[in-house]
């Protein structure tokens, strides 16, 4: 028989210490790689987040100029627009404003409403959200069963309106028979930045 002669090198496989290195680079590949994809997910929620409170954000603003462009004085005996300052909740806003032609009281009759914004707490006390409350009048009669109150935006800070005159922007408005000639509104959340619209408000609108 011939002798077995086989290199002992090539019978060897990693050693322990081989094995070691490997496992540890191993590890801060992966942790690397885990790493990135958290910071990656979180970058992608935090855009998401944001998309959504900005979508939110802007339909709010988009009901509330609605309201406002339609703002008129329909009677002599009640101030075309009250402004109630609050330090916690900001401005809280009731007017009068013509119903437009879109909306489904005026097939009822409706021809004005009382419009009113405020900050109010919400349901489980622990956030406020921006209220719309909405009464359709028929001359000087309330059109029975149609009040609506509508959460516009929740998880909201404050809200603040300004109105424009002549002189500039003003924090208050307290001239009972004209209308300004635009709103600032400012509405701040929990989640974001303050974000702010100019509406103008059509001059001259008698009853």
């Amino acid at each position: 028989m011939f002798p077995l002669n086989l290199d002992r090198r090539k019978q060897c496989g990693f050693t322990l210490v081989e094995l070691l290195i490997t496992m540890v680079l191993f590890s801060v590949v992966m942790t690397s790689l885990v790493v990135g994809l958290n910071s990656g997910i979180s970058s992608w929620k935090r855009v998401r987040d944001h998309q959504q409170t900005m979508a939110v954000t802007q339909h709010a603003l988009d009901i509330i100029s609605q309201d406002l462009r339609h703002m008129a004085k329909v009677s002599d005996e009640e101030p075309a627009l009250v402004v109630t300052q609050s330090n916690s909740k900001g401005t809280s806003l009731h007017f009068s404003a013509l119903v437009p032609h879109t909306y489904h009281f005026q097939a009822r009759g409706a021809v004005w409403a009382n419009v009113e914004y405020a900050v109010v707490d919400s349901e489980d006390g622990k956030n406020k959200k921006l209220q719309r409350t909405w009464t359709p009048y028929i001359a000087d009669s309330t059109l029975q069963g149609s009040e609506e109150k509508l959460s516009i935006i929740s998880d909201v800070e404050s809200v603040q309106f300004r109105f424009l005159s002549q002189d500039g922007l003003q924090p208050d408005w307290n001239q009972d028979d004209t209308l300004p000639m635009g709103v600032m509104i400012s509405i701040k959340t929990n989640k974001w930045r303050t974000i702010e619209q100019l509406v103008t408000v059509p001059l001259g609108i008698q009853p």
